[in-house]
């Protein structure tokens, strides 16, 4: 059985650092568990004058010109946004040399600092470890999740290892013995860290986000790279990764490397970005636990849509938007549109959160749980994916799990498994006239629904149940 344990911290050699954060937002919430748990934090700086002359766990927060007033070691900046943000610390009596964001922090500091939260146990057909980015509710982390619990299945003794956790992903582990670490150092894997990584008789690696794993790993050892991000129209990822990691991979490294993507839409934007000469990128399809519910909570006449994801371009809200006003008067009225996802504090958002004000049957539900999210499929007739660009979509994935009509855009990877009018409907990227059609048929029920429910369920059973992928696994290792 899985044994969850008090949080456990491995340190080699660990100096107790006395750091200042500087930050309080987004970042700040993300990462400063990492400080809290492997340094002294002494104080937080933030440069809003409403937030001066209060605290946090008992830790003061100051304005800029007080840090020279503060003995530290270090600043480690916990904002997204770095320009200009060391000139200005220095300006304020910072020394230059004493200020890292938190990956230069992780990189010099936290070798061999782990923290474990689920312990497992020896099985018998041999240990595998699967390294992610982030643990949060969100596409390319969950699918590590649910890759380690089939390599469960497959009877390995399974470690997920990760630099930040989010607790409300500890459940899915409930029954199985799958260890979980917080690995501090991480996309880093030197010395010690590689040294137990060594120790494991296979290493995958989760996304293209962990570049920097995949190549200190690499260099003495085989390793599996699953890949999950776009980056032929949208190469955010890409860029941001090339900007904060600069590495290359040489031949040697790149023929320890097994290159797996989840679609040809992720293989072909990291052939697009690292080019096709040495790389032979498979493909590896994910899969996911069965949640279906037969039971549908309608307890009005409403058709309720739904698009689940983060508020941001790639998205497609606006796309949507400008679809439900392509609907009649009598359409609209018949319909609600749910958006469920997380805000951020972006043009794109504020800019959607304010358009919807004009729409009755619009409505923003905010980010849900796991257990909210199952909740609400019991409510949701359709799932809508409009994304400019994604390589997969989770999100519709469970939706065919769940029977659902699902309405795709062409540029997202699962569309390859739709067929109009048999399983679902696909319509063209960033065409909201054509998107706007598939719902006023949906809505005048022109297509026999259930008959398209019932195939989106054996499109879920024959690709994406647990059970296929588990045979994809047993090839994998």
């Amino acid at each position: 059985m899985m044994l969850l344990v008090q949080p456990d911290i491995h340190t080699i050699n660990i100096l107790m650092i006395k750091t200042v954060i500087f930050g309080f937002g987004e970042y700040y919430r993300k990462y400063s568990e990492t400080l809290f748990y492997t340094s002294e934090v002494v104080a937080i700086c933030v440069s809003d004058s409403s937030k001066y002359e209060s605290e946090i766990n008992g830790v003061p927060i100051i304005e800029p010109r007080n840090l020279k007033d503060i003995f530290y070691d270090k600043i480690v900046i916990l904002v997204k946004e770095q320009d200009d943000i060391r000139n200005y610390l220095v300006s304020n009596g910072a020394v230059l040399q004493d200020i890292e964001d938190i990956f230069e922090y992780r990189k010099k500091h936290l070798d061999g600092i782990r923290r474990c939260i689920v312990k497992t146990y020896d099985r018998k057909k041999g240990t595998v470890l699967v390294i992610s980015d982030n643990l949060e509710l969100s596409g390319a982390p969950i699918s590590a999740v649910y890759l380690s619990i089939a390599l469960y299945e497959e009877g390995y003794e399974v470690v997920l290892a990760a630099p930040v956790i989010d607790d409300r992903l500890v459940s899915e582990f409930s029954g199985k013995e799958i260890g979980l670490e917080q690995v501090f150092s991480l996309p880093y894997i030197r010395n010690e860290d590689l040294k137990w990584v060594c120790t494991f008789d296979h290493v995958i690696v989760n996304s293209y986000t962990m570049i920097q794993s995949v190549y200190d790993i690499s260099e003495t050892r085989k390793v599996i790279w699953w890949l999950h991000e776009s980056g032929e129209r949208h190469d955010k990822v890409y860029s941001e990764m090339s900007k904060r990691f600069n590495v290359t991979f040489n031949e040697e490294r790149i023929t320890n490397i097994r290159a797996l993507a989840v679609s040809s839409i992720a293989k072909r934007a990291f052939l697009m970005h690292h080019g096709s000469k040495n790389w032979n990128v498979g493909e590896l399809l994910l899969g996911m636990p069965d949640t279906y519910q037969s039971i549908e909570n309608k307890n009005n006449e409403k058709i309720i849509f739904a698009l689940i994801g983060g508020i941001i371009e790639l998205k497609g809200h606006d796309i949507l938007l400008d679809a439900i006003d392509l609907l009649s008067d009598d359409e609209k009225e018949r319909c609600e549109f749910w958006f469920i996802g997380k805000k951020f504090n972006t043009e794109y958002c504020r800019g959607i959160t304010e358009r919807i004000l004009a729409y009755s049957n619009v409505v923003i539900k905010g980010e849900f749980s796991r257990e909210e999210m199952s909740e609400a499929y019991t409510y949701i007739d359709c799932v809508i994916c409009a994304s400019r660009e994604e390589t997969l979509s989770i999100t519709v994935v469970e939706g065919l799990m769940h029977g659902k009509i699902c309405i795709v855009s062409d540029a997202t990877g699962v569309a390859e498994y739709i067929n109009n009018g048999r399983n679902g409907f696909v319509f063209k990227n960033q065409d909201a006239g054509m998107l706007s059609i598939h719902i006023k048929n949906f809505i005048s029920d022109k297509f026999r629904t259930d008959y398209i429910r019932a195939n989106a369920r054996e499109t879920y059973n024959s690709f994406f149940s647990m059970k296929a992928f588990e045979k994809r696994v047993r090839e994998l290792v």
